[in-house]
């Protein structure tokens, strides 16, 4: 299984600029009107997500189920209340979630249906300090009776509550759903990874690679230009500028890209945004190629609509740990299923 689940970030390009990524490119699902949510510059050449206004954007990931989830992220507490951030579901029901409370105390909190009744069990011993940016970091491992919450706040444990219902009669996490509460005007959240290794992960960023060259295979037929140009952009364009294939299983595209420096690579992902455009079944296949070995996601089912697909690759492709010289010589693909 793989150590990534799920990482959203909301711009920090790999040169250092600040070209902000539509939030539609680095999402399963947004909805919500328009004053759900901004990307603001924070700066320091990352952009954050900062919640406003009652309706908010919502964002989700699925997989098949886990008993142990950490989740990592930023957090900046402007004001002395707080919001939701995470919520672990399994299929459509809640099992708790991870917030921030009035004090700016991290809590985790569980749900019981319909109301739904919401119960703290785990709760930081230490308040977010105003005015600055915290990472925290929680592992929940999801059980009726001897379940438990760890709670890290920039790196030191703060506290470890065990022995609780953290999952009000399901059975493991299947979903993750990121804001979805109401959430204070002056919160920020950035590089928020959803995963599963066997220790806490630490302060970690996520960082965007737009292809930069078409790669080995190129089968699609671009809208205009080279492949890698209909889809290189920052923030999706949509049916602007694309790649489209007739539906042949196994057309497949792959895409280069121009490499980074100056950081310790966790993970490699693809984020491949696509849709159908005709009747029937049809499934895209993400992965990641380096010297001719893949690594390749399942088949996602497409619709009529846009939606992003991930796959994340902790080794490369034939091979042990990401190197930055094996990231700069791997190509993103997709590829038209059966």
């Amino acid at each position: 299984m793989s150590v990534i689940l799920a990482a959203i970030g909301f711009g920090h390009m790999a040169d250092g600029t600040h070209t902000m990524p539509d939030p539609e490119m680095v999402a399963e699902q947004w909805s919500g009107s328009g004053y759900g949510y901004k990307i603001e510059d924070n700066g320091d050449g990352r952009k954050w997500y900062r919640s406003y206004g009652s309706d908010l954007a919502v964002t989700s990931w699925t997989w098949a189920g886990e008993t142990e989830i950490y989740a990592s992220f930023r957090a900046y507490r402007g004001v002395a209340s707080g919001p939701a951030v995470i919520s672990f579901k399994d299929g459509a029901s809640h099992l708790g979630a991870i917030s921030i409370n009035t004090s700016g105390y991290v809590v985790y909190s569980t749900y019981t249906s319909p109301s739904p009744t919401i119960s703290i069990v785990a709760t930081s011993t230490a308040a977010l300090p105003l005015d600055s940016w915290t990472h925290i970091e929680v592992r929940v491992i999801f059980h009726g009776s001897t379940g438990s919450v760890k709670i890290w706040i920039n790196g030191v444990l703060d506290s470890d509550t065990t022995g609780i219902d953290t999952i009000n009669a399901g059975t493991s996490c299947t979903k993750v759903v990121l804001f979805q509460n109401n959430f204070d005007p002056d919160y920020k959240y950035g590089d928020i990874i959803i995963h599963n290794d066997s220790a806490p992960l630490g302060d970690a960023g996520v960082y965007y690679l737009p292809a930069s060259a078409d790669g080995v295979d190129t089968n699609f037929t671009p809208s205009a230009g080279d492949n890698y140009q209909c889809v290189d952009e920052i923030g999706t364009d949509e049916d602007t500028t694309y790649n489209e294939s007739d539906g042949t299983a196994g057309h497949r595209d792959s895409l280069a890209n121009a490499g980074i420096s100056g950081i310790t690579p966790i993970s490699v992902g693809a984020l491949v945004r696509a849709r159908k455009t005709a009747g029937g079944a049809a499934t895209l296949l993400p992965g990641i190629v380096h010297s001719g070995s893949e690594t390749q996601g399942a088949a996602r089912t497409l619709g009529e609509d846009y939606n992003t697909l991930e796959e994340w690759v902790d080794d490369v492709p034939g091979g042990a740990g990401w190197t930055l010289t094996q990231i700069g010589n791997a190509e993103v693909s997709y590829e038209v299923g059966a």
